[in-house]
């Protein structure tokens, strides 16, 4: 499985192992046929006292949360995330060259 960390938050794509371990009953319609075949992207919380528990009302190893966008734009899988995880005015010049002084 991948996964990637961010400060207090563990990002992976959502499987149904995770609906039937760590989803409350708001995630089970996730487990329906007609669900199962669309990509989401689940977050937990790995470490409690932080920020991000309180922001996102989480609790550690217990709670399961479904991420629908990244800095504006829609994500539904880890490597969307990784696509979208920098806003892109903090990406700077991307083509290599280097911008005139």
């Amino acid at each position: 499985v991948s996964w990637e960390i961010f400060d207090d938050l563990l990002f992976m794509d959502l499987s149904e192992n995770h609906v039937k371990l760590l989803g409350d009953a708001a995630l089970y319609h996730l487990l329906e046929p007609s669900q199962r075949q669309q990509s989401r992207l689940a977050v937990l919380l790995i470490k409690e006292g932080g920020p991000a528990e309180e922001a996102l009302g989480l609790h550690q190893g217990s709670d399961l949360a479904i991420v629908d966008s990244v800095n504006g734009h829609s994500v539904a899988s880890l490597s969307e995330l990784r696509k979208h995880f920098v806003p892109e005015a903090a990406q700077g010049n991307r083509s290599g060259s280097r911008a005139s002084q």
